[in-house]
Formats: C-alpha cells, structure tokens, sequence
C-alpha cells in the first residue's frame, strides 16, 4: 500500500514539533538522522507519532539524497522538511532534486551563511550594519578599523548566539576570534570554522518576526518581543507574545520584513528574522528559513491559535496556506512568554530547584531546570549558560512580569 510522507532531516529542538505536525496532517513522518552523538532523535518522540527512523549521516549531502532513493516503494514522499538550521541545504538540495516545493539551494545559502546575507541585503539596500568577513586573525585589525568600535563578531554558520560577542578594542576582538577559530566543539557533528563576521553594533531593542513566505506572498503571522543579556555576550533570555509596539511600528516591521525576504528569494518556507531597532529603523540581526526556537513557535500558538509547524507541512506539501486571521501584534488571546534563569556570576551548581517547584506557580503553563549540582553554566556565555525556563501565559504584559518575578523569588540556585 502506498503511504504519503513526509522527510524532516535531523529534527532537534523546535523541529521535533514538526514530527507530530506531520502526523496530525495525515502523513507517515519519515526522520532521518544520523541517530549518534548529538544527533539524536528521543525514542519516545518517534515511537508517540510512529514516525520511521532512518539511519544516515545527515552532514553528508550525498547521504542524504542516497537515502530518499533507498526507501521501500510504498513511501510516496511528498514534502521535504529542515528539522534544524544547519539542515535547511539538505532539506532544499533534496526537495529540488525530487522536485518538491522548498527553497531555491542557492538561495538557501544565504540564509544558512551569514556573511552571503549581508551582502545580498547589502545589495538590495535594506538596512542593517556595517560589515566584514573574516577568515584570518591578520585581517582583524583592518576590519576593525572599517566597522569601527565597538563592534561584534559571530561565527558565520552557527546558531543559539554560539561565540557572538562584543568587543570594544583589538585586544577583546583578537580573544573573541581565537575563541570562535580554535573552538575543537562539535555542534550536531558540524565545528565553527576559521570565518567571522565582524559588525556595527547596532543599540536598541530587539525583535523577531515570525511568517511564512509562499509563491511570492510573504505573511507576517506575529512579532515577538525579545530580552537579551547585557554585552559583551548575548544570551536570549526571553521571548514575549505579542510585542508591545504600537500600531504604526507594527507596520513598519511587517512592511520592511517583506523587503527582507523579498531580498534573499525565500520562498516556500516559514521564518524567523531577528532586528534591532534603531531609533525607530529596524535593521536585519538575520534570518533562518526555519521555524523558530525557545519554544517561539508555543507562544505564538497559545496567545494567537497559529500553529507554524503545521504551517510548514502545509508549504512542504505543496498546499495553499490561508493568511492566518491575526496581525503581526494584534489578534492575541492573551500574552504568552518564556522567561530562562540565568546566573552570570554562578561558577558551580550547589542547588537547584525540582522541576515541580515552578509547575504550581500562578500563570506558569511549563516549566524545567536543565542544571544540577557540580555543573557549570557560565563556561559557555551562550544559550548553554541558562539554568531551565517557565512558560507562562496572562491577560496583560503586567501580569506575566508578576508571574516572572514570583518564580524567580521562589526558585533559587546556588
């Protein structure tokens, strides 16, 4: 019997919704991965959806095009998913080759490298800040000298703010580059490489915009408000549906994301652009070509009933998507948010609350700590430094900060 599927290559994190979006769509999830190290699909998750596991090296393109080829006949594959950023290429390489909806390969190399964004926004003439890539310790100091100080730098092909950081002088940029070019870590078997942007730091509060694109239409489906630590690292802290920005902002973001994507060519694809505005003129941090993380895509379908995981089978599919019937702000339910603990001053966990500790709080929907004693958070000044999250939901901003501040008398590390 012929069973339509659906591929997602190496879902992690957000991307494990997409296994149970497909399912709920009426398609058998089909997951490859490579099923070692960190590449690692939970047995629970597959065996909840009876999603197929196949075993491949999701890094190796010819892998994973040889694997499509290898299914048993009566998987009629009908859609190609990213179930992460690194494997948007993939997911794009094999939709093409199969000739499915999804993003153009060479497109998609410009989502997934930074320094081919800035440069085919650059050429377009959306905002964003002055920049230069960098492959070599030697060409710091003139890069320095053309961005001007302070300035950031970022690995090219990473995720989770991994290794981005400020640096206001040649000292702390020579070290933030060391860092990033001789970090021997693998990140789902992938290392940082030697190539950094080196940037304008761009003051003022940040957003993401979350939306799909599909034969040209580009929709913004919500705006998220975005808290993040102080310099010189930037450690995402929180996310909040919707964000509290007036109408007339709201517009000009929705406006201007349009642009954006109209700019690097997505098309067929959900996203999630993170800005920064400043005074009043949003300028592109990036853009993946994926669903969100830190549980965005949650916040979005509890305060606005839109679920982009389904979304995404449906462009994968190849189904016309209705324009959701919220705005970017407006429309919400209630406000949802996710908060994370994080200690910057915190060397080792003595103590740490039980997990059924924020569960019982007012207005916390879930809730984790992902430490225990004698670990150490702060060796990594990114995403790997918080300490556990809540999820909360309320009628107003005003009473998800009370929530917020509850939890964190309540729950203490040490």
């Amino acid at each position: 019997m012929i069973r339509p599927s659906v591929v997602i290559v190496e879902p992690s994190s957000s991307g494990l919704d997409l296994i149970a979006a497909v399912t709920r769509a009426g398609y058998q999830a089909l997951v490859f991965s490579h099923n070692a190290a960190d590449r690692i699909v939970p047995a629970e998750v597959l065996a909840r959806w009876g999603a197929e596991l196949v075993v491949l090296d999701t890094n190796d393109p010819a892998a994973v095009l040889q694997g499509a080829r290898d299914l048993p006949a009566q998987w009629q594959v009908l859609g190609i998913l990213p179930g992460f950023e690194f494997y948007v290429p993939a997911a794009a390489q094999l939709a093409a080759h199969l000739g499915l909806p999804g993003l153009d390969p060479a497109v998609c190399q410009r989502v997934r490298d930074k320094a081919l964004m800035r440069q085919a926004l650059a050429g377009a003439g959306i905002t964003g800040p002055k920049f230069r890539l960098v492959s070599t310790a030697a060409e710091l100091d003139e890069a320095a000298a053309e961005v001007g100080y302070p300035l950031v730098i970022k690995p090219t092909r990473s995720a989770g703010s991994v290794h981005v950081s400020l640096a206001s002088c040649l000292s702390e940029l020579r070290s933030a580059y060391s860092a990033i070019a001789f970090d021997p870590t693998l990140d789902l078997g992938i290392r940082l490489g030697a190539d950094v942007l080196v940037e304008e730091f761009i003051p003022g509060p940040e957003f993401s915009v979350e939306g799909f694109v599909q034969d040209g239409r580009v929709v913004v489906v919500s705006i998220t408000e975005k808290l993040v630590s102080e310099p010189p690292h930037f450690v995402e802290l929180g996310h909040t549906v919707p964000a509290a920005i007036e109408p007339a902002c709201e517009r000009l973001i929705a406006g201007w994301t349009a642009d954006v994507a109209r700019a690097l060519g997505i098309d067929d694809t959900v996203f999630h652009l993170e800005l920064r505005l400043r005074n009043g003129v949003p300028h592109v941090i990036e853009l993946g070509a994926r669903l969100p993380g830190d549980s965005i895509g949650s916040l979005i379908e509890m305060s606005k009933g839109v679920n982009l995981s389904d979304i995404f089978v449906q462009l994968a599919t190849g189904q016309r998507v209705d324009d959701p019937a919220v705005g970017a702000t407006g429309s919400a339910s209630c406000v949802a948010a996710i908060r994370f603990f994080y200690e910057p001053g915190l060397d080792v966990v003595t103590s740490a609350p039980a997990d059924s500790d924020l569960h019982t709080l007012p207005n916390v929907v879930n809730g984790a700590v992902t430490v225990s004693p004698g670990d150490r958070p702060n060796c990594r000044a990114d995403f790997r430094s918080r300490l556990g999250w809540v999820l909360m939901t309320g009628a107003d901003r005003r009473s998800v900060d009370r929530s917020w501040k509850a939890v964190k008398e309540t729950a203490r590390f040490t």
